[in-house]
């Protein structure tokens, strides 16, 4: 049953990504393409315009994708972008604040095996990176598996503002990821 649930989910999000009316890449020169969808790839962005037409974009050309999701009330402009996480690896990630510093979130889908044939679900890693840092920092995800660590790691990423730290200590948790990004940029630019 949770498996069908999953799907359905599943099936819908990519339904309403099919939706897109136009995604927009912007390249690193200023370059501004038109595309009908993308797909990420290993050390390229695969894009196809409405003619059918095929690019491969190699990562490092690449400043930002941007599209927006129509949801029944509201619409909702994304932004991606490429972000590296180690030397060798990196991973189209959702922009979630930007400024000083911008917050990124990755979500990937993984397999809990406490219940009687495991069960589907999706993990939301959050990355952190300043200006003119070349890789990210993983400050954390929503994994019951790893709920600890989020405040250490926090506190490392942001020393260089004691007013961030004071707040992490006292106020912030992993659930505010995002409002601390935002508190960091306000304050401490």
């Amino acid at each position: 049953m949770k498996t069908k649930i999953f799907l359905i989910l599943l099936l819908t999000v990519s339904l309403s990504f099919g939706q897109n009316e136009s995604i927009t890449v912007t390249k690193k020169d200023g370059t501004i393409l038109k595309v009908k969808r993308y797909s990420s790839k290993a050390k390229y962005l695969k894009l196809v315009f409405e003619n059918k037409e095929n690019l491969k974009l190699p990562y490092n050309q690449l400043d930002k994708v941007e599209y927006e999701i129509q949801n029944k009330k509201e619409t909702q402009k994304i932004t991606k972008q490429y972000v590296k996480i180690s030397e060798r690896n990196g991973s189209m990630m959702k922009l979630i604040a930007s400024g000083k510093c911008n917050l990124y979130e990755s979500l990937s889908s993984t397999h809990y095996y406490g219940s009687v044939g495991g069960s589907p679900g999706a993990v939301t890693s959050y990355y952190a990176m300043r200006e003119n840092e070349p890789i990210a920092t993983k400050l954390g995800n929503n994994s019951v598996i790893n709920f600890k660590g989020f405040k250490s790691k926090a506190l490392e990423y942001f020393q260089d503002c004691p007013l961030t730290v004071k707040k992490i200590k006292k106020k912030f948790k992993r659930k505010k990821t995002k409002e601390l990004v935002e508190f960091y940029n306000a304050n401490c630019s």
